[in-house]
Parts: C-alpha cells; sequence; structure tokens
C-alpha cells in the first residue's frame, strides 16, 4: 500500500505559525484480518500456521508507512450477546486450532507493537475507541479491516483500508459514513445477527436515507403519519411494526467508544518487551549515549555552525544554522524511537527527557524538536519538563 500523503497542521511555535506534520497511525483490526486467511489457507490445505504468518506479513508491511501502528483485538464474550442472543448466532464454531493460532499471533505482534483489548468488548470498538483519542490530538488516523462495521468512522482524518486502497464509503454500501449505522439498522446484517427491519433489503434503506437524514428523522415521519417518500405504503407499515428491531440493530451496529483501553499511546498499555520492572528501574539515564542524544558527527557540526553565526552577529543565519539542524535531528530522532522503542518508553516514564546541549541556541532547538516533532508520536502531553533549563551530567 501507498504511504499515506503526510497530513499538516498549523502550530505556534516561536511566536510564529508553522506547518507541522501530524502522527500518522495505523489501527490494526487483527481477527478481520486473520480469519480470512485462516479459511483460504485451509482450502488450499495449508499448514495450520500458515494463516497466521500471513497476518503476521502483512501487518508488518502495512505499519512501515506509518509513525504507529495498535493492535486492536476482541477480547472475552461481547456484551451485543446479552442485548441479543441471536448475534453472530448462525456463525459455525470456530476451529480451536485456529483461536489457538490467532492467540499465539497476537503474542507474537506484541512484541513490535502496541496491543489494545478490553474484556467484553470486540476489536472494532477498541478501533473506535482508540480513533477517538487520536482524533482528539489530531492524529490521522487509518483502519485495516474489511469489516463493514468500522466503516462508520470515516471522517476527514480517518480512513478505512481494505487490501491495499482506501474504502470508498459511499461507493460500498450505497450511503456516506455518517449514515452506515442507520442502515446497518434498518437493512440488518445476516453475517452478524443483527435483524434490523423485516421486509426492508438494501435498496430501501438507501432510500430510505437519502431522503431522511438519520431513524429520528423516519420516526418523526412515521409519526406524524406522513406518508414515506420514495417508499410504496408498506414500508411505513413494516417500519411502524418493527420499530423496536430498528432500535436494537442500532445498538448493535454502533460501535462503542468508551473501551476501557487505558491511554492507549502511552506506557500505560504493555507490550510483551515493557514489564512492571522497566516502570519502577531508577537508573540514572546517560544523556551522552545514543539513542537520547544526536550523533557527535551532527552535533559537532551544529554547534560549529550555530557559534560562527552567534559570533557574527547575523540573527538570519544563527535561525539558518538552527532550523538545518532541527531538520536534521528530527530524521535521527525518528530513527532512533523507531529502533528503541522500548528505552524511549522507560525515559519518558520517568519523565527525564534531558539531552546534552552545549549554547542556549543548541538547547532551544532541542526543546522544538521534542515538542513538535518526537513527544506527540509518543502520546506526552506534558511539555512543562523540556521547557526547564538544560541539565548537563559530568562524566
Amino acid at each position: 500500500m501507498e504511504a499515506r500523503a503526510v497530513v499538516a497542521k498549523s502550530v505556534r511555535v516561536g511566536g510564529r505559525l508553522q506547518e507541522v506534520a501530524t502522527v500518522r497511525l495505523l489501527l490494526v483490526d487483527l481477527s478481520s484480518l486473520y480469519w480470512p486467511r485462516w479459511h483460504s489457507a485451509t482450502k488450499a490445505q495449508r499448514p495450520p500456521e500458515t494463516a497466521a504468518r500471513w497476518t503476521a506479513e502483512q501487518v508488518h508491511r502495512l505499519a512501515q508507512a506509518y509513525d504507529r501502528a495498535i493492535i486492536c483485538c476482541d477480547d472475552g464474550r461481547s456484551f451485543r450477546y446479552e442485548l441479543h442472543p441471536g448475534y453472530k448466532a448462525k456463525r459455525p464454531p470456530k476451529d480451536p486450532v485456529a483461536v489457538a493460532h490467532l492467540a499465539d499471533l497476537r503474542r507474537e505482534l506484541a512484541a513490535d507493537y502496541r496491543v489494545a483489548a478490553a474484556d467484553g468488548f470486540e476489536g472494532e470498538d477498541i478501533i473506535a475507541t482508540v480513533n477517538a483519542n487520536a482524533a482528539a490530538r489530531d492524529w490521522a488516523v487509518d483502519i485495516a479491516s474489511a469489516d463493514k462495521d468500522v466503516l462508520q468512522l470515516v471522517a476527514p482524518r480517518t480512513r478505512v483500508v481494505d487490501g491495499n486502497e482506501p474504502v470508498d464509503v459511499l461507493a460500498r454500501m450505497g450511503v456516506p459514513a455518517s449514515q452506515v449505522v442507520a442502515y446497518l439498522a434498518l437493512a440488518g446484517d445476516t453475517s452478524d445477527g443483527i435483524p434490523g427491519c423485516a421486509g426492508v433489503g438494501e435498496k430501501t434503506a438507501v432510500a430510505l436515507l437519502r431522503a431522511y437524514d438519520s431513524l429520528g428523522a423516519i420516526a418523526g415521519a412515521l409519526a406524524m403519519g406522513e406518508a414515506l417518500v420514495d417508499c410504496k405504503p408498506r414500508v411505513g407499515t413494516l417500519l411502524r411494526e418493527h420499530w423496536d428491531s430498528v432500535m436494537l440493530s442500532e445498538k448493535l451496529a454502533r460501535l462503542r467508544t468508551d473501551a476501557p483501553v487505558g491511554n492507549a499511546f502511552g506506557p500505560e498499555v504493555k507490550s510483551a518487551q515493557w514489564s512492571d520492572e522497566d516502570a519502577d528501574d531508577d537508573d540514572v539515564v546517560n544523556v551522552n549515549v545514543p539513542p537520547f542524544a544526536p550523533s557527535p558527527e551532527l552535533a559537532a557540526h551544529a554547534q560549529a555552525n550555530m557559534r560562527a553565526a552567534h559570533e557574527s552577529g547575523d540573527g538570519a543565519a544563527l535561525s539558518n544554522a538552527c532550523e538545518a539542524y532541527r531538520a536534521d535531528y528530527v530524521l535521527e530522532m525518528r530513527a532512533s524511537y523507531r529502533a528503541h522503542r522500548v528505552e524511549w518508553m522507560r525515559l519518558l516514564a520517568r519523565e527525564r527527557v534531558v539531552l546534552a546541549c552545549g549554547c542556549s541556541a543548541e538547547w532551544a532547538c532541542h526543546r522544538g524538536v521534542l515538542r513538535e516533532d518526537i513527544l506527540p508520536k509518543l502520546g506526552a502531553v506534558d511539555c512543562g519538563e523540556i521547557d526547564a533549563p538544560p541539565v548537563r551530567h559530568e562524566e
């Protein structure tokens, strides 16, 4: 899949607005990716571990185009079964071997990515919850899923990708993302056991939602005894008789955004590489050792340029030197985070964001890089630590 175009936002840095690239987040619906591959592998008489391998390869391939990736999983029995005993009732029992390999895959992926789940919630609810948190941070989100339920989440900064391309919700469903829940409530979903309204199919649901913006508008027309626009008279009768089923289906189709996943962007959601011992470790961080400091070559070159500009009294040259250092340093820091994610998490968990630095102009550059380019990707929101005077540790 082609990398998502960089989405920028305007922030105020040093009294002026600058365009800053926003974080690109990938949310993976693990079950949605795994089960089709399990059925394909079984049909082709492949070894049982094949589906897990194929799924892991796809996740790794997709994640390369993003700043962060979170694997979203089902956990326990969904609350929807309590709402409707017929929910997913027609699906055949899951193969225990397939379930075991899916659990192994989840543990394997936890070594490289954050895994988010909550008891009683489906992976799609986890996706909806994390997406809502990412939207509050103004992040750009792609959702890797083949499930039609997640299409309700599509928004200006949220896409659903199925295979290699973003999904066109209107072309696939006949309605925009804002009406997907209402569409499923009216037409139902046989594969998920969502009943909908008996006698109302996909075409009628689309026609209703083109004429009325929402289920509330349809209910209002029914309450007033009005003939429904672009529908046969029997459709109104069916809706009046089965409106309770429509309301139940709306609850089943709507994804929850309150799943208790904690802070899916910070150390609270722990991967297999994160342990309580890491969080309690009180060793002193050596700030002069990568990945927490710029490379010696970059630091020496930048210091020479900035000191020369400072001594010459040329403010523009000093500003240009700082910006050049910033650009190179951002590249180093991003590569460092990807290569040393656990060390970064340990550093931030102890709130010791300190860097070796030279003159004040250089420290200002460090601070700007941390504030605008590094900490947002790590989920840190309090920048007070990096506004303090620089700390130098003596050898």
